[in-house]
């Protein structure tokens, strides 16, 4: 029952994604400036480094046991429970392109992200476990779409280590968003939660498309100034 609520809202998400001008460009021959992969690369390694202790942030105000088995099994996955790490895919990514692992303040390493971050940072010290399985699910969902969109951008670039995400288009959206999505279900059975799951839905694409936002914004203010 409650998939049939996910599956028509996720889509429509995934549709305003895929319609957004860089992800239009990102589809074409359109060309992307070096400083947009990288200022990406830049915010997937942020992302990739809080996520795991937001995760257990997020799973210790959870209750719903099926929820806080799903968040472990992902921050098993996260932490290199039967692989490397994911942080380390993410390190050897930035490696590849030659940029800093150092990350002491994430306004400063990856502007780009500053907003999807202090979503997250939110969501983990006062979000109900509603909200959170919503934003999780949605995260696992909408993440790995844009990965792929860059990713074939990244596959030109002699020598870059797309590794992770690789990982991420086949791992979120087969594992981590099953979980989720039976935890979700099992939510909504306890108690009418949906409003809530929904609210943390829509704030999880909310944070994919800010960093879209900026990218883009940055991207045009290059090619302009290239002109």
């Amino acid at each position: 029952m409650t998939e049939k609520r996910v599956a028509p809202l996720m889509a429509g998400l995934r549709n305003q994604i895929d319609d957004h001008s860089l992800m239009v460009r990102l589809g074409t021959d359109f060309p992307i400036p070096d400083q947009t992969l990288l200022l990406f690369a830049r915010a997937q390694y942020a992302d990739c480094v809080t996520w795991i202790p937001m995760l257990a942030l997020m799973r210790d105000r959870c209750i719903n046991s099926i929820l806080r088995q799903a968040i472990w099994d992902n921050i098993c996955d996260e932490a290199g429970q039967h692989r490397p790490s994911h942080v380390t895919m993410a390190q050897r990514f930035i490696a590849s392109l030659r940029l800093p692992a150092e990350l002491s303040n994430v306004a400063h390493y990856t502007p780009a992200s500053w907003h999807s971050y202090q979503i997250m940072m939110k969501l983990a010290h006062t979000g109900t476990e509603a909200t959170i399985a919503g934003w999780v699910l949605a995260q696992e969902y909408l993440v790995p779409v844009f990965f792929a969109a860059f990713r074939k951008r990244f596959e030109l670039i002699p020598g870059v280590d797309i590794d992770y995400l690789v990982e991420h288009e086949e791992v979120d959206t087969d594992r981590h968003y099953q979980w989720l999505l039976e935890a979700v279900d099992s939510l909504c059975q306890e108690r009418e939660v949906w409003g809530e799951v929904e609210s943390g839905i829509l704030m999880s694409a909310r944070s994919v498309l800010s960093v879209l936002d900026w990218l883009s914004v940055d991207m045009s203010e290059v090619l302009e100034a290239e002109r």
